[in-house]
């Protein structure tokens, strides 16, 4: 009994002193280097049989590091007869540093002698933080662990964070199933292109290694600096190995994607395939084009500490509407190469667009079927680059063009004159444009720019075409022209809309409608007014292709009508001239080498290299002779005969033309470059008449007669007119005003008065007046004042006589009758005049008496019986007679 108890007092100290602190930290310290662990621990408690409780714990062995405020260990050392421990572990405010190596070693550990089994393991405060992987390419990593088996997590990554929990598969934490969720930019370790997006799976580690799977959406990579969003896709872990096959969207068109990451070699290899945009493309490059369209792009690459890739591209496009194919190859092995070629058509051109890209240095050559050739070459910022480019038709010729520029700076200079457009003299197309980025400013010729590429706004300066000036403005938006112009000369003026469409331009007036495209212009002309001597209209279409013309032309006016039929670059040309003074038949042609061949009437104009008018014609009263040529100044003659002995001499010196006047008018002055003749006008009067005399001035604003009238040179070529005259005694004033085509007139004088109103050419004449011995008289008549031809009826009802007048020019014819009296008349070469009297009553007179015989420029015989006798005259001229008497109460 004695030794029964002391065994159990023997025991009993036994356990206690299993307990006793001293012995605890001996045990503890001998038990780290057998665990191959080295540092300290600062407080030990518990029992040696059934656990330990550590304090302000450091350890430290291979691939792993512990720091902890609290370790409690509970384990059952029964479990030692099945070759296990069963352990509960909690550690409270701790900080683990393992590595991956030592997770993931490269080969499985042999089975432990003892294995370890966790009945509880519990994590409060939890950190466990691995270096970057040195075997492995792994990233360093932040985990904070809370809970108890499965754990709550925080991971962080380099490039983000991601939230999941663990959970333990094996009592002796040998395997693992890990959920967890993020931001793609997370994995940049991997890639640094990743950028954005969302990943989310589960991930099994055991001593078999690492496996699992993830799921990314709305990622955002970038690879070789090109951008993709919308990547979605999946991605699996095995055997050491990473497989993605991921879609997404790059350059505004879809791509798909195969990645492999080989984590042992280590090693990556991808595939990207896709169908880029050409309009994205170009923006990522920094550039504004007006391209449409796409291409197939293959990309393989390969690397790890270094990235190797080789592709290809090629595709169909659009450039401002016009189609081209491009194609090329790419590759990156430490230095970035691109070589890529368009081919296409723009407009009035075939052209070919090569460009080399070899790290910092690179060239482009352009050519095409114009005869452009330009060449740029580069390294780094700096660029510098010359060439020949041909001008767009309409446009024909050349420009030399040099181009400098440094980062996003640049200068182009072109020497372009001689350049050849239809209906302009030759132009000077030399200028230069300087810009930064998009902005640019500058001036070709008469057109100035400023703006961006993209929004260009323009200024045609007044330019001469062979006929009057063109100038306007326009803007050119994403690659579109728009352009507002005014044309004027002295003929014509009109605006003129020239809208780019889609292969072309449109032009468009309110009389004209007319199109570019192809190389073809076609034009509609609906009554464009055109003034020549008078306002006319130009009705027709021409069309010009492969440089020629073709179609028909009709000028109708007032005074000229033409035709013309276009052929080549020239027309024939036929027609009419009609004027005041007559008619003239026009005919004629025009060729680009042998210039313009017109002929009027006996008059022959011929325009090469110089202008000149030689022959004779007739235009009414108007004779010209004419021998009178133009070049670098006037030379020759031309004589001009006219009615009442008018005549003039045109007299061409050097860079004036002067006009001598001679006859019934009288000055000489300067036609040209200045209008200025002075003299005076010696109208051949009627005998008996006069007027003031007409001084006159002409210049190009005006014709005056100072003190008697004005005709403004211009319009409708308004005047007037006050003429006082005196005639066999007589005094009167002529009054008139109006234009080219009518006005009134008005003539007075004591005897009556006389007015005219309407056109010209149909005058109506109205008059009234009263003769002393005759009575009053009326007149009703028309006159065509530009023939000087007239027509009326006078009546004088006293005398019971109505005569008839009609005229032109001097010559005049009247024939009267009454009830016994005839008389007729005129005046031409001379007076003509004759009458015939048979009983004519005298009675309204106040003389009872009636009138017989006839007289004329010959005399003649005239006899009056009355009551009282007889009067009878006799003579053999117009103005002397004798006279005698008989009757009851005279005789003489």
């Amino acid at each position: 009994m004695r030794w029964g108890g002391g065994f159990l007092l023997g025991l009993l100290c036994l356990l206690g002193l299993l307990a006793w602190p001293p012995l605890l930290r001996g045990a503890v310290d001998q038990a780290l280097p057998l665990l191959g662990l080295e540092g300290r621990v600062g407080a030990v408690s518990g029992h040696l049989l059934l656990g330990l409780r550590l304090q302000g714990v450091a350890l430290k062995g291979e691939g792993l590091e512990l720091r902890a405020e609290e370790v409690v260990l509970a384990y059952d050392l029964l479990g030692l007869l099945r070759r296990e421990l069963p352990l509960s572990l909690t550690l409270r405010k701790a900080t683990l540093r393992p590595t991956w190596e030592a997770l993931l070693p490269e080969r499985p550990a042999p089975p432990p002698a003892l294995r370890v089994v966790f009945r509880s393991l519990r994590l409060e405060e939890v950190e466990v933080v691995l270096p970057r992987g040195r075997r492995l390419f792994l990233p360093p990593l932040r985990l904070t662990l809370l809970g108890e088996n499965p754990y709550r997590f925080v991971a962080r990554l380099p490039g983000g964070s991601f939230l999941g929990e663990a959970r333990a598969l094996s009592r002796d934490l040998a395997s693992w199933e890990v959920a967890f969720g993020g931001e793609v930019r997370g994995l940049a370790f991997f890639y640094p292109g990743l950028q954005g997006g969302r990943l989310w799976g589960t991930l099994r580690a055991g001593p078999s290694g690492l496996e699992g799977q993830a799921r990314v959406e709305g990622g955002a990579v970038e690879v070789v600096g090109f951008p993709l969003t919308g990547v979605q896709g999946e991605i699996a872990l095995a055997a050491g190995q990473v497989e993605a096959h991921l879609r997404g969207r790059g350059l505004e068109g879809p791509l798909e994607a195969r990645v492999r990451v080989d984590l042992k070699a280590p090693r990556y290899r991808f595939q990207v395939e896709g169908r880029p945009g050409l309009p994205a493309l170009a923006r990522h490059f920094g550039l504004a084009l007006p391209v449409e369209g796409d291409g197939r792009l293959v990309v393989r690459g390969e690397g790890w500490e270094a990235l190797r890739l080789s592709g290809a591209f090629q595709g169909e496009g659009r450039l401002l509407g016009e189609p081209f194919r491009h194609r090329g190859r790419l590759a990156f092995d430490r230095v970035f190469r691109l070589e890529a070629e368009a081919e296409g058509r723009l407009f009035d051109r075939t052209y070919a667009l090569g460009v080399a890209l070899e790290g910092g240095r690179y060239r482009a050559r352009y050519r095409d079927d114009r005869g452009s050739a330009l060449a740029l070459f580069g390294e780094g910022r700096r660029y510098r680059g010359a060439g020949r480019a041909a001008w767009p038709r309409p446009l024909e010729g050349t420009a030399e063009v040099r181009f400098f520029g440094e980062g996003s700076r640049y200068r182009v200079a072109v020497e372009g004159p001689g350049a050849r457009l239809p209906l302009f003299p030759p132009l000077d197309l030399s200028g230069g444009v300087a810009g930064e980025g998009e902005r640019v400013r500058g001036r070709v010729g008469p057109v100035l720019l400023a703006g961006t590429w993209t929004d260009l706004a323009l200024r045609l300066e007044p330019t001469p075409l062979a006929v009057g000036r063109l100038e306007g403005e326009g803007r050119v938006r994403g690659g579109r022209l728009l352009l507002d112009l005014r044309y004027a000369s002295p003929y014509a003026a009109f605006p003129v809309r020239v809208r780019q469409g889609e292969g072309g331009f449109l032009l468009e007036s309110p009389y004209a409608r007319g199109s570019y495209r192809k190389g073809v212009f076609a034009l509609r002309l609906a009554g464009l007014p055109v003034r020549l001597l008078d306002e006319a209209r130009l009705f027709g279409e021409a069309v010009y292709r492969e440089g020629a013309l073709s179609g028909a032309l009709r000028l109708s006016g007032r005074y000229l009508e033409v035709r013309a039929g276009l052929r080549g670059l020239g027309a024939d040309l036929e027609g009419r001239l009609s004027t005041p003074l007559g008619a003239l038949p026009l005919s004629g042609a025009y060729d680009p080498g042998e210039g313009l061949r017109l002929l009027a009437g006996g008059l022959s104009l011929v325009y090469r290299e110089g202008l000149r008018l030689r022959g004779e014609a007739a235009l009414g009263p108007l004779r010209v002779a004419a021998d009178l040529a133009y070049g670098e100044g006037f030379s020759g003659a031309a004589l001009l005969k006219g009615p009442w002995g008018l005549q003039g001499r045109l007299i061409g010196e050097g860079r004036r033309l002067r006009l001598a006047l001679a006859g019934p008018v009288e000055g000489e002055g300067e036609v040209y470059p200045r209008l200025a003749l002075s003299g005076r006008i010696l109208p051949p009067w009627p005998e008996g008449f006069s007027a003031p005399p007409l001084a006159f001035r002409l210049t190009a604003e005006a014709l005056e007669l100072p003190g008697v009238g004005r005709i403004l040179l211009a319009g409708r070529y308004p005047f007037l007119l006050d003429l006082p005259f005196r005639y066999q005694g007589v005094e009167g004033r002529l009054l008139a005003q109006g234009d080219l085509e009518g006005g009134s007139v008005r003539l007075s004088t004591p005897l009556g008065e006389v007015r005219g109103e309407g056109a010209w050419r149909a005058l109506a004449l109205k008059g009234k007046g009263s003769l002393a011995a005759l009575g009053p008289w009326t007149l009703r008549g028309g006159a065509d004042l530009l023939a000087l031809a007239y027509r009326g009826e006078a009546a004088l009802p006293r005398a019971g006589l109505v005569l008839e007048l009609s005229g032109r020019g001097k010559a005049l014819r009247f024939t009267g009758q009454a009830p016994g009296l005839l008389l007729f008349g005129g005046y031409g070469e001379g007076l003509a005049l004759r009458l015939s009297a048979r009983g004519y009553d005298l009675a309204p007179f106040g003389l009872p008496a009636r009138l017989w015989g006839a007289w004329g420029l010959e005399g003649g015989r005239l006899w009056v019986e009355t009551p009282y006798g007889q009067a009878v005259l006799e003579g053999k001229e117009l103005l002397r007679a004798r006279l005698l008497l008989a009757g009851p109460y005279l005789e003489g």
